[in-house]
């Protein structure tokens, strides 16, 4: 070999070994990024399974770095037969979902794996999951300390196991139950899941902003009501020009605000609270008062933002049922003439309302209750009439109930169920709705309430006059209508404490909503004046004597014979006479 061919030689020798040397460096600048312990956690667990089935469990990875990761190589998993071979990517903060058998466990939300999840699946006592990355390590566990799960149920609920915090390590006290009211994606019968699969967990710790909003489960239509925004801080850095906005939906009026913050009010249903800087730890309140249409029905939901200076927005919603402004009326708990026991309703808002389902009771919970059947409606300003027993009503009444539990001869629809049977002396009538929720309550007598009443008791009987009394709602003097309705005595026409409203009687049979207003005449017409009692006899004797076909007299005693002679001579020209006498 010459020189020049031994040189040629050496070079292409020391070019293939940079080539080579490239390679590697290239194949290694190639190969995925090595996962760290806690980089992906497993995040939820839903070991009962779903209200379709227990066998559709469902197991939830989440991704807490800003990097993408390849889980081809991975495993899951637990004490026995369980081991998932991984395979794809999960995300920069994403999930991958892994649904036992097929991909029917969550229905409405794709699995990124389906399989077996090996013998009887998971264990509802608990067991320990583990996941290793392709050489073996172990990345993150779920109740790795053994034992029952430290989160979740099975029947009836199906609630999953949501990790609290997923940079936290996996103990006890880092997992929690779904809330039961998060959810997101449905079961293979199309229930919504307990559960938040591919979503942020209900019981999720999030550092920085947080909105939370609370208010009450149902209300009435037309009245007013309080509800509460909470906005805090729990991350490490002061959140910068936080402004709060709420967007009240239709029928909600606001009637006040209560904030240590600018309030601005830029349109009907805009409500705007300047927050400012919000400090790391710190949390503020903002107290609402809104009032509700009177003809408002339905669900209503209310939503709010958070938003602060690097972009990040927070939402909090919160719903509230619409009850219609239905009350108790009126009732009889006494078997006044053997007619039994009655009671009313009173539909005050302007619309109709469905009364479906709807209970009378005596007891806020119990079997034995008066209820509507399907299809009961309560026109508005309307009342209706509830009878013991539709015959015996009538009797004592003058005219037919509205619904009745028994009937025999009066044609009155049926209630459904049993008459709570109230007692004499006092306790407490409920009207409850469809959902069991104590609409209205009335406590009299010696009686007390388990809820929806404050103060003492409506007295009953009042004191001084004969058993059979009615208890019955005051009545506002010009519209006829009760006063509002404050769950307390005053509410009541036997309120003690009233001169003007209260301290009144009622008696079966008593027309008093036919003549709550004076009679109110507009022909023209001459009129007689006398002065009472002396002068009185010759007007009255003259005014029977003149009466062609009819005499209608209400009087509290009848003694004076001249007027006997009068009323005489008219019933035999064919008068006819009617008397209605209350004293002896």
């Amino acid at each position: 070999m010459t020189h020049k061919q031994a040189l040629s030689a050496s070079l292409l020798l020391g070019l293939f070994a940079l080539l080579a040397l490239w390679g590697s460096l290239h194949g290694l600048a190639a190969a995925a990024p090595v996962a760290n312990s806690g980089d992906v956690v497993i995040n939820e667990v839903a070991w009962g399974g779903t209200k379709a089935s227990f066998a559709d469990e469902w197991i939830e990875l989440y991704n807490t770095t800003g990097t993408t990761i390849t889980l081809d190589g991975w495993h899951l998993v637990d004490d026995d037969d369980l081991d998932i071979a991984l395979t794809g990517e999960i995300p920069p903060h994403g999930y991958y979902l892994i649904e036992r058998t097929d991909d029917s466990a969550v229905s409405d939300i794709s699995a990124d794996w389906t399989g077996s999840f090996g013998v009887g699946g998971l264990s509802n006592t608990g067991e320990v999951l583990t996941l290793t990355d392709s050489s073996g390590t172990v990345i993150d566990t779920a109740n790795g300390d053994g034992g029952g799960w430290p989160g979740g149920t099975g029947s009836p609920d199906y609630r999953s196991m949501e990790r609290i915090d997923p940079t936290a390590p996996d103990t006890d006290a880092n997992w929690c139950t779904n809330d039961g009211v998060t959810h997101n994606g449905l079961d293979a019968n199309g229930n919504p899941i307990n559960g938040t699969p591919k979503a942020r967990n209900s019981c999720y710790a999030i550092p920085g902003l947080n909105l939370y909003k609370r208010g009450p489960e149902w209300t009435t239509a037309g009245f007013s009501f309080t509800y509460h925004l909470l906005i805090s801080n729990t991350g490490s850095l002061t959140a910068a020009a936080v402004v709060v906005t709420d967007h009240l939906p239709a029928g909600l009026t606001l009637v006040a605000q209560t904030s240590p913050f600018t309030f601005t009010h830029p349109s009907s249903r805009t409500l705007v609270w300047e927050v400012g800087d919000l400090p790391a730890g710190d949390a503020r309140h903002i107290t609402l008062t809104v009032r509700t249409a009177p003809d408002l029905t339905g669900t209503v939901v209310n939503v709010a933002t958070a938003t602060e200076q690097a972009g990040r927005t927070e939402t909090a919603s919160w719903t509230t049922s619409m009850l219609p402004y239905v009350r108790l009326y009126a009732l009889e708990p006494f078997n006044y003439g053997s007619g039994g026991e009655a009671a009313a309703l009173i539909n005050l808002s302007p619309v109709t309302a469905t009364l479906s389902g709807w209970c009378l009771d005596d007891v806020p919970t119990s079997s034995s209750r008066a209820c509507f059947p399907v299809g009961a409606a309560v026109g508005p300003s309307r009342t209706l009439w509830l009878a013991q027993d539709a015959d015996g009503f009538y009797a004592v009444w003058g005219f037919d109930a509205d619904w009745a539990i028994t009937t025999t001869a009066r044609p009155v629809p049926l209630l459904e169920g049993y008459w709570p049977g109230f007692t004499d002396d006092g306790e407490a009538a409920y009207l409850l709705d469809d959902a069991d929720r104590v609409v209205d309550v009335l406590a009299y007598g010696t009686g007390s309430a388990a809820a929806g009443w404050t103060g003492p008791a409506v007295p009953y009987p009042y004191a001084g006059y004969g058993a059979g009394q009615v208890l019955y709602r005051k009545l506002d003097q010009t519209t006829g209508l009760p006063v509002p309705d404050t769950d307390t005595a005053a509410d009541w026409a036997q309120d003690p404490d009233d001169p003007i409203d209260g301290r009144k009687l009622r008696y079966p049979g008593w027309d008093l909503e036919e003549f709550f207003f004076p009679a109110v005449a507009t022909p023209t017409a001459p009129i007689s004046l006398a002065v009472a009692p002396d002068g009185a006899l010759d007007l009255v004797s003259r005014t029977l004597a003149s009466a062609q076909s009819t005499i209608l007299i209400e009087a509290y005693t009848f003694e004076r014979v001249p007027l006997y002679e009068v009323i005489s001579r008219r019933l035999q020209a064919g008068v006819v006479v009617t008397m209605l006498l209350e004293g002896r």
